[in-house]
């Protein structure tokens, strides 16, 4: 049970982070151009 609560955590934690570098490298890529 906790082996599968885990990985839904790093799963949900990975879309959260993967989201926010979008978010940065776009706001970067708009101050460069």
């Amino acid at each position: 049970m906790r082996r599968v609560f885990s990985l839904s955590q790093v799963e949900h934690f990975h879309a959260v982070l993967w989201c926010y570098i979008h978010l940065t490298l776009d706001s970067f890529k708009g101050k460069e151009h």
